[in-house]
């Protein structure tokens, strides 16, 4: 018994009501049918079910039913279930339920009748059983509301001729091309509008269509009966449209008809575009990472540069001064017993030595102008440097200035001290020289600076090849270097160094000068 709310089973006393719970396709139930096979057929108000074996089973139009509202079911001689709905009344072969069960066909495959066939309204009278019946002759006989419907399924042939598919137009814009002919669509065609057709006399308003763009689709689009493909802002590349269509009676042309063509690019979607701009971009990186590989050596040189200047600036002052020192110490350990006021005024001099180191090695570190030259001219400067160190030593200086001296710029005048500072430290501490002689020639273009001594001398190859070359005279050499200077130094074992420095100056040049620039 078909109801609203289920499927009623009176067996052995006991009543039993399935619902969809239990596979029904839905609760309203208006038809039933039993075939030969002992399979019950129920047409419900949302598909078609059967019930074979303990088991329901529904089918709907997304299996491929023609509609889901089924009035009646009949049976003709050939095994084909005939079905009234809203939209008409359709066939399904119980065969194809099978092979669409087993999977070997994907959807059911209904025909449908309407209109088109002679009825004179798709709208079948059902919702109550009987809503049709068959008569003896195997007439079909179904009720409407324009009046009754007689099929003779015998009479019915199938048409098993596929439509011939035809692609009437392609348009891109007010441009037309020849479907026939593999066409170069422009890089300004962003929609593309296919028009075909199909060719079937039996029932053209049955014909449905199906198509596919190959290179953007990977299915078949179900157009139904729609006559027209639409496609907008397609990428650039290779296409070829193809589109297929049946007949009234499902039988599908394959082969369909297909329409070849290329879209140009833009030059912005070219292959050589995206090189150029990976090149622009790579040539960007590459310029961004030198640049900032240059301000990290930069800034690296001067952080080097601003090191090995205090590294000179302390080897020049607290290495000279604790020179100085040491002989002065020396000196009062030699007469701290026999005279001891002399031991004492020694003692003295290197606490003024000690302090003067370490206010010179803050000037230094502070890149300033050396306290040396504050009260006096270089040559002045590098007499008194020679006298601190001297000690009880016997020692001649002697100082010659070629042409009225004249002031210097402050680095220059600097970095000669500091050069004759470690020469004349040297002199006194490696060479053991009695007589040291400061030259001084303000030039015209310039100004050179020579210190001689009598002290034992040194090879200066070897000594340069032994120790890869002395601090000190590595330090002469940069300052040298930071002035624009000659430098030499001349030496043999045992007759004594000579070292000399030119300094291009000119002769407008002085303190004032320097400062402003």
């Amino acid at each position: 018994m078909g109801t609203n709310d289920g499927l009623g089973r009176y067996q052995n006393g006991k009543f039993t009501v399935f619902t969809t719970r239990d596979g029904l396709a839905h609760n309203a139930v208006y038809s039933i049918y039993e075939d030969a096979q002992a399979a019950l057929w129920f047409g419900t108000q949302r598909g078609l079910s059967r019930y074979r074996e303990g088991k329901f089973t529904a089918y709907s139009s997304h299996d491929g039913l023609f509609q889901n509202v089924i009035f009646q079911i009949l049976e003709d001689d050939r095994q084909n279930l005939w079905m009234s709905s809203n939209r008409g009344i359709f066939s399904l072969a119980k065969q194809a339920v099978e092979d669409f069960d087993l999977g070997r066909i994907r959807t059911l495959p209904c025909v449908a009748y309407g209109l088109a066939e002679g009825m004179k309204s798709t709208q079948c009278e059902g919702g109550t059983q009987p809503a049709g019946c068959r008569s003896r002759d195997g007439r079909l006989w179904f009720p409407t509301v324009n009046g009754l419907v007689v099929i003779d399924p015998k009479a019915i042939t199938r048409n098993l001729r596929p439509p011939p598919v035809l692609i009437e137009q392609i348009y891109t814009g007010n441009q037309s091309f020849d479907p026939l002919l593999p066409a170069k669509l422009p890089p300004s065609a962003h929609e593309l509008r296919f028009h075909y057709t199909a060719l079937s006399l039996a029932a053209p308003e049955k014909v449905r269509f199906q198509y596919k763009l190959e290179g953007l689709d990977d299915k078949w689009v179900e157009a139904e009966t729609r006559r027209t493909a639409v496609y907008n802002q397609l990428p650039p590349g290779n296409y070829k449209f193809r589109v297929r269509a049946s007949n009234n009676n499902d039988v599908w042309n394959e082969a369909g008809a297909t329409f070849a063509f290329s879209l140009a690019p833009h030059f912005y979607q070219t292959t050589w575009f995206y090189c150029f701009g990976a090149a622009a971009v790579f040539v960007a990186a590459w310029g961004f990472h030198r640049r900032r590989m240059k301000l990290a050596h930069d800034k690296f040189t001067l952080v080097l540069a601003e090191r090995s200047r205090i590294a000179r600036e302390l080897h020049d002052t607290l290495a000279q001064g604790f020179a100085g020192i040491g002989f002065q110490l020396e000196a009062v350990a030699a007469k701290l017993t026999e005279a001891p006021a002399q031991a004492q005024q020694h003692l003295k001099v290197a606490l003024q030595m000690v302090r003067h180191s370490l206010a010179e090695a803050r000037r230094s570190v502070m890149n300033l102008r050396s306290a040396s030259l504050d009260n006096g001219d270089l040559g002045n400067a590098l007499v008194e440097t020679a006298r601190q160190m001297m000690a009880d030593k016997p020692l001649d200086v002697r100082l010659k200035i070629h042409a009225p001296a004249r002031p210097l710029p402050p680095h220059i005048e600097n970095n000669l001290l500091r050069i004759g500072q470690e020469a004349i430290t040297n002199s006194l501490k490696y060479a053991r020289a009695e007589k040291i002689c400061i030259e001084l020639d303000y030039q015209e273009q310039g100004v050179a600076m020579r210190i001689q001594d009598d002290g034992q001398g040194f090879d200066l190859p070897q000594l340069t090849a032994a120790n890869g070359a002395h601090f000190g005279l590595l330090g002469m050499h940069e300052r040298a270097r930071q002035m624009g200077a000659r430098f030499d130094v001349r030496s043999q074992p045992g007759r004594g160094t000579e070292v000399l420095v030119e300094v291009p100056v000119g002769p407008n040049h002085s303190h004032t000068d320097y400062d402003q620039a």
